[in-house]
Parts: C-alpha cells; structure tokens; sequence
C-alpha cells in the first residue's frame, strides 16, 4: 500500500510538472535556442529583464486561452509591471491568475471586445513599435497577479530541444577588504567570508546557479520569478537580491556569500539550463 502510495504521488508530482509544458503555446512559431534577443532575469538597463523579447519579428499568437482586457498604444505611460514602454501591446488574462503580455506589436488584430480567444488565436505581427534598442521584436510577459510576480515564460513553454551552452569561467572571490581572488590561479586564501560570482557574457545565461562548500549546500538562485523587494525587483536566493547586488559589474553575476575556514576547502560551482543540464567546476582551497 505505502509502495502504491508513493508510486501515485511520484506521478501525480510528475504531472503538475510536466502540465505547463502542455498548456501553454509558443507565441511565434519556428522557435530555437537562438531566437532570443533578451531572456528573463538578465541585466536590462539598472534592472533584471522580467521579459522574454524575440528577435525575429514574426506572427503572433496567445500562448493560452484567456480574455483580451487591454489593447495598449506606443504612447501609453508605464502600467505596473510594464516598467518600460510596449510599444503596441496586448495583455489577456486567464483563468488560473495570469496575465500574458504581448508588446512591441506593428500591427493588432484583436481589442477589448474580442470575445474569449483559444490558444493559438493571432493577435497581431511584432516588429518594433516600443523603445527596444538592437535586433529586437515581442517581447512577453507572464505576471502572477495572485503572487505579485513575474514568471519566466520559459517555465510555461514547451522545451526546446537544444539550449545555448553555458560558459564557466572567471570565478572570484572578493573579500571584506575588497581584494578579488581569481580561483583558477588562487589555490590559497584566509579564512573568512567571501562574495562568489561568476564571469557573465551576454549570450549564455544560466537558469540555475548553485554553490556548495565541503559538499553543503550554501546558495541556489533559480531565474523562475521576479518579486518585488521594495521598490525593486529581485530573484530569490537564501534572500531576496536586486540587479544590483546580482550584477555588481557588466562582467560579473553573483553567485552565493560564502564562509572558508582554516584547513582544506572544496568548492563547487554548478550552473544549469532550462532542461536541467548542468556545468560544474570543482576548486579545492588551502585555507590559512
């Protein structure tokens, strides 16, 4: 009994997983890992990008059933969650608590009137009708209204096949005192409590980072949401962190607050992609 028990709470966790990957739609078809022009949580001006922005222009459909409520102009102010201007947009919401937003739209063939649209309905073709800068087109949204949280429309999609590959390289810490320590030449450090980040380029961006000192657990932050902390926005970690503290420089993204104590010390850093395939880089540490 306990055996069927847990075989039917192994599925039945199997199946909420797996249910957005099969409620959800793409909102352009031809979909790649290198359709993207920004993804969600990376550095967007002083904050984290809470939208999946496409680079291609193309058609443009609902990822999901739902009620059209806003049609937005190019002239309309900052709505909310819509920190920076749309463009043309559509916003629908939906039955479970979510709105999916749809801006930098040429052209829109829906409005407010429409009547209740089925995944996969057209609203429009993307272009560039908002204020994005370089090779740029939709740019979706999904917010929580219930949670006060943006979603990574990445969770919600179905996977790709392929994902860009994950570079590890220019691991530092930085002391109190401001010293930087490159760990791949720095076998050798004193005791005591460093900031660890990562070296960050533009075109590979890990979903997940994690640390471990002497195989515990120290920080994991996943990219699935956005909160707000304050008057900004902020991933969750052991705690809340903003664009700043994250991205401290253009070449740098945090990864956990850790403590080294005298004797040997392993460390490892682990990032993964959206399909949960992983990189890691092991350092053993003298530390005095």
């Amino acid at each position: 009994m306990k055996r069927n028990r847990s075989l039917f709470l192994a599925f039945l966790i199997l199946a909420i997983r797996l249910l957005p990957v099969t409620a959800f739609e793409w909102p352009q078809g031809g979909v790649t890992e290198k359709s993207f022009a920004a993804v969600f949580g990376q550095l967007r001006g002083q904050s984290f990008s809470s939208s999946l922005v496409f680079s291609q222009p193309a058609e443009i459909s609902a990822i999901k059933s739902g009620t059209v409520i806003a049609v937005l102009g190019g002239s309309d102010s900052e709505m909310g969650w819509f920190h920076s201007p749309l463009g043309n947009a559509v916003i629908i919401a939906h039955e479970d608590g979510l709105l999916s937003v749809y801006g930098n739209l040429t052209q829109v063939v829906v409005n407010e009137s429409t009547p209740q649209v089925a995944g996969g309905t057209k609203l429009g073709t993307s272009g560039s009708s908002g204020w994005q800068s370089g090779q740029s087109s939709l740019e979706l949204q999904v917010i929580d209204t219930e949670q006060d949280s943006a979603i990574n429309p990445r969770l919600l999609m179905p996977r790709l096949q392929q994902e860009l590959p994950i570079s590890l390289y220019g691991i530092t810490a930085i002391g109190r005192n401001g010293e930087t320590l490159e760990l791949r030449t720095r076998k050798s450090l004193p005791a005591g409590t460093y900031k660890l980040y990562r070296g960050r380029e533009q075109e590979f961006f890990p979903h997940v980072t994690s640390v471990a000192v002497n195989g515990a657990a120290v920080e994991t932050i996943t990219f699935d949401t956005l909160t707000r902390a304050g008057r900004r926005l902020a991933v969750a970690g052991r705690r809340p962190y903003n664009a700043t503290e994250t991205y401290p420089t253009l070449d740098k993204q945090f990864l956990a607050e850790i403590t080294l104590t005298k004797g040997r010390n392993t460390l490892s850093v682990t990032v993964a992609d959206i399909n949960g395939k992983e990189y890691t880089a092991n350092y053993t540490l003298e530390v005095w």
